[in-house]
């Protein structure tokens, strides 16, 4: 009886080790899949199309060997800079940000299947985002069509929505396009230089997007604005131009792709 009692124990081991084995394998895998065989963006340099202005931004981003992003740095007019550092782990990529009142925190994007998750978001059969911080977005596979979000007063229901159209010949670049990712985020950096965390890498060039902001039952303001390329030779965007319905200045982002 001892005899087979020890013989069950050992087992019992020897199933165990193998179950927190198991376990620490999953751990040790990366739940992210980064597409590495691109070039990087490296920079993006916001001007105004008139000289006059004094308005300059530059978004710097620096990768490590695996092609990871592990620093951006936002440089505004005054020459003001924010240096923010990436620190990933197999589930997890964290960053120490500044609240708008000085103090500092760590944000934390927790990575599964590939995807950020957060409380906030969810994302469709295709894996791009449909809900993200209240607002509602529609895919036509990898073509952002529509963003809306719904708000209420005491009186009214209001519409707030943006929608999105693209040249009939369906031109793509190559890479991906970094204005769709401005368009989702609200310039989120870590997502321009790897918009795949969260579905939002695509190819596809809008050219316009008419954002409408009104009552239902009532008035709507409506904005229109349109946007225009310029590639290198192997396809990435290199400028895209920006320009709202009645205004002559354009906003004009300069890519550098290495």
């Amino acid at each position: 009886m001892k005899t087979f009692r020890l013989i069950r124990m050992v087992l019992y081991a020897t199933f165990t080790n193998f179950l927190f084995a198991s376990c620490d394998k999953e751990e040790d895998v990366p739940q992210y899949v980064l597409f590495t065989d691109n070039k990087e963006l490296t920079k993006i340099v916001t001007t105004l199309s008139d000289p006059s202005i004094n308005f300059l931004e530059i978004l710097d981003f620096n990768y490590d060997n695996e092609g990871k992003l592990i620093e951006a740095t936002f440089t505004n007019s005054g020459k003001n800079q924010i240096k923010t550092t990436y620190t990933w782990s197999n589930n997890e990529i964290s960053a120490p940000k500044e609240t708008d009142y000085g103090s500092e925190y760590i944000q934390k994007y927790k990575l599964k299947n590939g995807l950020i998750q957060d409380s906030d978001l969810k994302y469709n059969d295709s894996g791009h985002p449909k809900e993200y911080m209240g607002i509602s977005y529609m895919w036509d596979n990898d073509k952002l069509i529509r963003a809306s979000q719904e708000a209420y007063t005491t009186e009214h229901k209001v519409i707030i929505s943006s929608n999105y159209y693209y040249d009939e010949s369906s031109k793509v670049c190559n890479g991906y396009n970094p204005l769709v990712v401005k368009f989702v985020t609200n310039e989120e950096y870590l997502l321009f230089a790897h918009p795949e965390l969260m579905g939002i890498r695509t190819t596809q060039l809008p050219i316009r997007y008419i954002y409408t902001d009104g009552y239902i039952g009532g008035s709507n303001d409506m904005i229109q604005r349109t946007f225009s390329y310029k590639f290198d030779n192997d396809g990435y965007i290199t400028e895209i131009r920006e320009k709202s319905q009645g205004h002559w200045v354009e906003t004009i982002y300069t890519l550098t792709w290495e």
